[in-house]
């Protein structure tokens, strides 16, 4: 089974023109074994946690520039997605963004917490803030 980090899409992208497919993820402690294939055979990688976490969010960061924000109340927004569906985020005190999302549903499932697309679109569209970290920063200074 796929983890929501160590995935076959992230490790695609991450091992760049190295590989044409994804056989398998296996997660170890703080880093995955990834084998590949590639023109001429297979391989295998090492991929650090610190490379999936950064591709993980860099992956919502980007899809968050095809959504339209529209503020609803100070604490409220509502995000439509590049097929004109539209989410609800909502800003907590403490800086958690909040959404009715599968992803956002799936990230606290797994990590306890979580920012997905329609959570960046918000912070950095509409507040400016370049991440998650910078905008809980904020939070915990006001």
């Amino acid at each position: 089974m796929e983890s929501l980090l160590y995935n076959h899409d992230e490790a695609l992208e991450l091992l760049g023109g190295l590989a044409i497919g994804i056989n398998s993820v296996t997660p170890m402690k703080r880093r995955a074994a990834v084998s590949y294939r590639t023109q001429t055979g297979n391989g295998c990688r090492f991929v650090g946690f610190n490379a999936f976490a950064k591709a993980f969010v860099d992956r919502r960061k980007h899809q968050s520039f095809s959504m339209t924000v529209c503020e609803i109340t100070y604490d409220d927004y509502r995000v439509k997605d590049s097929q004109g569906d539209p989410y609800l985020v909502t800003l907590q005190g403490g800086g958690s963004v909040q959404c009715n999302c599968e992803d956002y549903r799936n990230q606290v499932k797994h990590f306890g917490e979580g920012c997905c697309g329609h959570g960046y679109a918000v912070l950095i569209q509409w507040l400016g803030f370049r991440n998650l970290r910078d905008y809980q920063q904020a939070k915990r200074t006001l």
